[in-house]
């Protein structure tokens, strides 16, 4: 059975010198650098995957790889792990001081301008007068291990000028295994990112 590494970091590109007798397929989350380091690194590989056809596209572009050397793997939700949970719903709902008749919209990811979080903010602000309605956002403010408050910090002036601190909940970096019960204490999931992620329905 081939072994595959599944690229998130720009230093996962190590992997295969070091593993290279074992790793035969790589995955690719996001889009790849066209620098020399990739374009010599993707080689290595026998097929080298994107999670969206967009991604795979640009595998092609900016690796130079052969498009028969290139194949799509979508992303995809463990079931078993993630998954409807009245009791969970219930635990984290009173855990988070969330009410039953609020509505809650949850964002999951970076807190990093390309994310769209400014965006979501504007349209929540306005929707809320209609509806009793929370936002809780998770994640870290920056790129990844890379701190930057400097966006953080312009949201938080953008909530506090929105009138809407009360309505806003920062729950910051959370363990993975805390993520089921979050989820379940949410009504909706909204993604507003400005970027081209790993949807393969995003590009034909």
């Amino acid at each position: 059975m081939k072994s595959a590494i599944h690229v998130l970091y720009f230093n996962t590109w190590i992997a295969p010198t070091i593993f290279k007798a074992r790793l035969k397929v790589q995955i690719w989350h996001n889009t790849p650098k066209a620098n020399l380091i990739n374009r010599i690194v993707a080689k290595k590989y026998d097929l080298v995957c994107g999670v969206s056809r967009y991604i795979c596209r640009k595998i092609v572009e900016h690796l130079r790889v052969k498009p028969e050397n290139v194949a799509l793997i979508s992303d995809f939700v463990d079931t078993e792990f993630m998954r409807p949970d009245p009791k969970l719903r219930k635990m984290y709902r009173e855990k988070l001081g969330l009410e039953d008749s609020e509505f809650v919209v949850l964002y999951v990811g970076r807190i990093i301008p390309q994310k769209g979080l400014h965006h979501l903010l504007t349209a929540f602000a306005k929707d809320i007068r209609s509806r009793d309605m929370k936002l809780l956002i998770v994640g870290a403010r920056g790129h990844f291990h890379v701190q930057d408050l400097t966006y953080f910090n312009y949201l938080e002036h953008l909530i506090t000028s929105l009138g809407i601190r009360e309505r806003v909940l920062y729950l910051g970096r959370i363990p993975r295994e805390q993520l089921p019960g979050i989820y379940n204490a949410c009504d909706a999931v909204a993604v507003p990112t400005l970027m081209e992620e790993g949807d393969s329905s995003l590009r034909t």
